[in-house]
């Protein structure tokens, strides 16, 4: 999205010589941030158009943290730099921040710019700040406004395409997942061909039928979203073992496909184990955490913290220092931070 959206609009504010050759380099089909970063170093450290782009550079190359100082230090919607957009430079620094998980901070930017006298009317109607004050407000965990935020994007069509509406109907259903099951359901299946739940369709309904305590239908649902991410990656349903695929990629020489698939089965295989846990089935819950408690390495963050936090609940009595263990990896900031207040409360 900040590629899309910002290099472009880096390209308009092209004025000296140094600035046409970094612009130039943005416009390359493949461009090579590093260099474009580089070029932006030999501008003076007051320029805002070299530290601006710079900034989406080191953006470009996963590194928000460096960006985010760049960005901070143009940032000024009272008296802009010229020859730099200020909207620009607003939502590339609230980005930071999101990327960096200062999700209230990227929060607070971006409600600023979006109530603005001068520059509010575009803030409002910029899909890429609205998209980005959406997911800073479900992360905030403050899922009617992120629901509201979402619903009024789509409402006003403000996708490129169909592939962006579904990700954006995804993200609906996350958030409604939380506090009102109905329009989850209802947000999972809109706009699919034939009325079909997808993969994250089926996962968030499930998650809502965890929040309403209905393990019954959660049971199914995750069955189902488990039969759809087998199905995406190409194994047969019905034949397919996902513990003894978890179990595999515990080796060095997994193939690829079968950790991508463990990768986003995770998440259901932790859900199941919530559940089976949930309704007294222990050894269930178990069997499923026990091949994820060995790829740290091989999952995100987040599943990987959620699994931990499960296996201890699960084997609390059983193995007192692999309890400790796990909940002390979890206590982590980097870790932590990653996880709900409610999944914090459980630790």
């Amino acid at each position: 999205t900040v590629s899309v959206l910002y290099w472009k609009r880096a390209f308009a504010m092209a004025t000296t010589q140094q600035h046409q050759a970094i612009a130039a380099a943005t416009e390359a089909e493949d461009p090579d941030h590093a260099k474009i970063a580089q070029l932006c170093d030999r501008c003076p450290k007051a320029d805002a158009f070299a530290q601006y782009t710079k900034g989406i550079a080191l953006l470009q190359q996963g590194k928000a943290a460096a960006a985010q100082p760049l960005l901070a230090a143009v940032d000024d919607l009272r008296s802009p730099a010229s020859g730099v957009n200020p909207l620009g430079i607003r939502f590339a620094h609230a980005y930071c921040h999101y990327k960096t998980g200062a999700f209230s901070q990227a929060l607070s930017l971006l409600e600023e710019v979006m109530a603005h006298a001068k520059f509010g009317a575009r803030a409002k109607a910029d899909p890429a700040v609205l998209n980005l004050h959406a997911q800073a407000l479900y992360n905030l965990e403050k899922y009617p406004e992120a629901a509201a935020a979402l619903e009024a994007i789509l409402a006003a069509g403000m996708y490129r395409d169909d592939v962006e509406r579904s990700e954006l109907l995804t993200n609906l259903s996350a958030a409604y997942s939380q506090f009102d099951f109905a329009k989850c359901q209802e947000s999972s299946r809109r706009g699919t061909e034939g009325d079909n739940v997808t993969f994250d369709g089926a996962f968030n309904a499930a998650t809502g039928a965890i929040e309403k305590k209905d393990y019954t239908l959660a049971r199914t649902l995750l069955a189902q979203a488990l039969g759809l991410c087998l199905h995406e990656h190409g194994h047969d349903v019905g034949s397919t073992d996902i513990v003894a695929l978890a179990q595999q990629c515990a080796s060095d020489d997994c193939p690829k496909a079968v950790r991508d698939t463990v990768r986003d089965a995770a998440p259901v295989m932790v859900q199941q184990a919530f559940v089976a846990f949930a309704t007294g089935d222990e050894a269930g819950a178990q069997k499923l955490l026990a091949p994820l408690i060995p790829l740290q390495d091989k999952l995100p963050v987040a599943t990987y913290a959620a699994a931990c936090v499960n296996w201890a609940a699960v084997r609390r009595h059983s193995d007192f220092f692999d309890t400790f263990k796990r909940l002390k990896y979890v206590q982590q900031p980097q870790v932590e931070a990653r996880l709900t207040t409610r999944q914090s409360l459980y630790v």
